[in-house]
């Protein structure tokens, strides 16, 4: 079954995932590539500047 939650939602969600992310600052190898990952997807499900700024933000936190 599909998930109904609007878009916008699991933006909130994908965003507060990668906040978790790089609060722990746990990132190994895999957690790194599962950051990719979810980058991707935030991409394909929120669009460009979205990404683009997340992008920016693990970048800057000492990755």
């Amino acid at each position: 079954e599909a998930p109904t939650e609007p878009a916008g939602e699991m933006c909130k969600r994908l965003w507060q995932s990668v906040s978790l992310l790089r609060g722990l600052r746990i990132l190994s190898r895999y957690a790194f590539r599962m950051t990719g990952r979810l980058v991707i997807a935030i991409h394909k499900a929120c669009g460009n500047p979205f990404s683009f700024k997340i992008i920016y933000l693990i970048k800057n936190s000492g990755l």
